[in-house]
Parts: structure tokens; C-alpha cells; sequence
């Protein structure tokens, strides 16, 4: 619309400000003699309802999608938003519920990127609005759109932002989910997020089940001891890996690691993170988890002895005879698990609050643990320095004895 610039300066100009300062009174004085600038696209090609879902001001938004056919609600941005995706972005289901009502088909046109509203507001961290959005896409089924590829994406989006009740919800309506070539994307996120194990999670994953599933399944949450992102990994795990090949399940295990040469990056990243409760259901599907070995021959239990990851460590107590495969096995230096725990640690676990003889204590505290699980021959045995573990640890400690 090729308008003069004193129209510009008497209308347009002091339509948008109103919209992005929610100055609904203002916009209705310009409007009530302009009532085509309702519809107005400016350079950015942005309607005046574009820039009022910046202001949050959900009367105003109300008040321009009344003015306005259906049809123009559907009018995109330079980056490819509707109006709607902007509110979805913002998480204002006010705003949503308001245009929704209007036009029915906004939850279902995605930006220039094919990237769907329900995808924006997980990807942004908005939980409110992924269940609402997610509800009015009748749960991803119908129109044509939601293939699985989609549907897998926003499942990746909702376990990146913590959103374990709404995936839950995905994965029991569609089953079929996570695809083959996605299950160790979702793995792989999964291992990163021991944080998800803390309380706050868990008492999160608690209030998105009852606002899900309703008070019965909370109580079944409860008696079975098992918070929902344990449920969630469960759920996205059993079935998925055991029902296939062996070869499978290590190329979904390997994921898609920026170096070549690494292996079962899932698990590896998963230990790296000390995501014991990752592990402990990893392994309770796929035992042969225990056995797999990183770029230095060591087990995940090589590595959390390394870096003092307790209850990772603990796992072995729980893997039966496989425990002595493990205290016995060597990696490329020829060290075994009690030479790891005679080195320092790779990272300080007590920080700096210890005094040195109580770091001592507990440096020889581990040591003697992890001596308990190995062997009499291979406590003594010397690695490919030529160190027995108990010359690594007196080497490693001396500046504690020391002090």
C-alpha cells in the first residue's frame, strides 16, 4: 500500500505505537477514521496485530482480531510468523484462545522455516501454551500436517525444556514415537539432563501429570515410586531397543557424535554428565551397556571412578558377575579401576571447603571402596608405566600428607 508520508505520520506511524504500547484508546481514535489500517502492512510486514502480541496487552489483541476477517489472521511476517506464532513464542494463550476463536485453522500454519506453533512455544519454554496448543491439535492427529518427523521434533523440544508430562502424553497417544532415526536424538538429550532427576523436577513432573492425567494416575505415580521422568525415559526406552538387532541399538547408542571415532556417544555422554539414573535404565535394558568402552578402552565405571561419581559406582553392585569383568578390565594404558583411584580426580568433588586431611580421608575412603571390588592379583598388578595402583595413589596424594 503506497501511502504519503503526512499519512504516515498521522495514522500509521501512531497506530503502531498504540499497538506496541497497548494504547488501546489511542487505536481506537485512529481506527474510528481509518478503519482499513486494521489490516495495514507495514515494511516489515507486519499487521497492526503483529505488533500489539508484543505488548501482551490481550484487550487489544481482542479488540483488532474483531475488527478483522479471518483470512487476515493468516498474514506472515518477514520471518514467517502469523500473529498466533508470535503469541505462541510469547506464551500468552490468552492472546491464542482470542484468534483461535476467530480462525481455527492459526495452530496449524507454520513459519517460512516449516516450523509449527506447537513447535515455537516448547522450543521457547512455554509450558502453558504447549498444552493448550497441543490439546487444540486434537494431540497432533488429522488436517495432513503432522507427519512423524514433526511429531518427533516437537517431542525432542518438550524433553530439551523439561516438559516430561506433555511427553509422556505424546508418547501414549502415539506410540509410534520416537522414530528409528530419532531415538538417539532423544537419548542423547536425555543423557544430558541429570538436573531433571533433582527435586524441583520431580515435583514438576508430578504437576504436569495431575493437570495431564487427572489424581489416579498420580496415585499410581506414587505407588510405584517412580517419578515422570523416570516414567518418561522408561516409556520412550522399553520396546524401542530390545525388540531390535543388536547392530541397531549400538548405531542408536553412538548418536551423532562430532567426532567419528568416539562410541556410544549416548552413554559415554550420559557418564561424562553423571546421569546415574540415565544409566541405571539404560542398563536395565540393554545389559551390554555395562561391557561398552569410550576412545580409552574404560567403562563408565572406569570413568566414574576417574572423576569420583559415586553413584554411578554403585551401579556395579547391582550388574551381578559382571562386576568382575569390570575390575579386571584394562584400558589402553593398562590401567584397571584402582589405578584410576589412586589419581587425582579429573575434577575437584570437594571443592575448596575441605581442609587437606579430610580431602585425604576421602580420597582414601574411595580408594579402599573401589579396592573392595577388585581382585587380590589386581591390586598389585602394575599398569604399562610400570605403577602399581597403591605408587599411583601415595604419588598422586604426597602434597595432601604434605599439608
Amino acid at each position: 500500500m503506497a501511502v504519503d508520508r503526512v499519512y504516515q505520520l498521522q495514522f500509521i506511524r501512531p497506530l503502531y505505537r498504540a499497538a506496541v504500547t497497548g494504547d488501546l484508546e489511542a487505536a481506537r481514535s485512529i481506527i474510528a477514521r481509518q478503519g482499513d489500517l486494521v489490516r495495514y502492512i507495514n515494511e516489515n510486514m507486519e499487521t497492526p496485530l503483529h505488533a500489539a502480541v508484543t505488548s501482551n496487552s490481550t484487550w487489544f489483541v481482542g479488540y483488532l482480531v474483531n475488527m478483522m476477517n479471518p483470512e487476515d489472521l493468516e498474514l506472515r511476517n518477514k520471518e514467517g510468523n502469523t500473529a498466533f506464532s508470535l503469541a505462541a513464542i510469547a506464551g500468552n494463550v490468552g492472546m491464542a484462545k482470542i484468534m483461535v476463536e476467530k480462525n481455527p485453522r492459526l495452530p496449524t500454519i507454520p513459519d517460512h522455516d516449516d516450523k509449527m506453533p506447537l513447535y515455537l512455544a516448547a522450543f521457547h519454554g512455554k509450558h502453558d501454551m504447549v498444552t493448550y496448543l497441543y490439546d487444540q491439535n486434537r494431540r497432533m492427529t488429522g488436517d495432513g500436517c503432522w507427519t512423524n518427523d514433526r511429531k518427533d521434533e516437537i517431542l525432542l523440544k518438550c524433553i530439551e525444556a523439561d516438559f516430561f508430562g506433555v511427553g509422556l502424553r505424546m508418547l501414549n497417544d502415539h506410540p509410534e514415537l520416537p522414530q528409528d532415526n530419532n531415538l538417539g536424538d532423544v537419548l542423547q538429550t536425555l543423557a544430558q539432563k541429570p538436573e531433571a532427576f533433582h527435586c524441583r523436577s520431580i515435583q514438576s513432573s508430578v504437576k504436569e501429570t495431575v493437570e495431564s492425567y487427572g489424581i489416579w494416575c498420580v496415585f499410581f505415580f506414587f505407588i510405584n515410586l517412580l517419578p515422570g521422568v523416570l516414567l518418561f525415559i522408561r516409556t520412550s526406552i522399553q520396546g524401542k531397543l530390545m525388540e531390535k538387532p543388536k547392530n541397531t541399538i549400538d548405531d542408536i547408542l553412538k548418536g551423532h557424535s562430532l567426532c567419528g571415532t568416539y562410541p556410544y556417544h549416548v552413554v559415554f555422554v550420559a557418564t561424562r554428565m553423571n546421569n546415574s539414573n540415565f544409566l541405571a535404565e539404560l542398563i536395565r535394558e540393554y545389559p551390554d551397556v555395562i561391557l561398552m568402552n569410550n576412545d580409552d578402552g574404560q567403562s563408565i565405571f572406569h570413568i566414574s571412578v576417574s572423576h569420583r561419581y559415586h553413584d554411578i559406582f554403585n551401579l556395579i553392585y547391582e550388574i551381578g558377575s559382571m562386576k568382575h569383568l569390570i575390575a579386571t578390565m584394562k584400558d589402553q594404558q593398562g590401567s584397571n579401576i584402582l589405578h584410576l583411584a589412586g589419581m587425582n580426580p579429573e575434577k575437584n568433588p570437594y571443592g575448596d571447603f575441605l581442609a587437606a586431611p579430610y580431602k585425604l580421608q576421602r580420597e582414601l575412603l574411595w580408594y579402599k571402596k573401589v579396592c573392595a571390588v577388585v581382585p587380590p592379583p589386581c591390586r598389585i598388578v602394575k599398569n604399562a608405566a610400570g605403577k602399581t595402583p597403591y605408587e599411583i595413589f601415595d604419588e598422586n596424594h604426597k602434597d595432601l600428607v604434605s599439608q
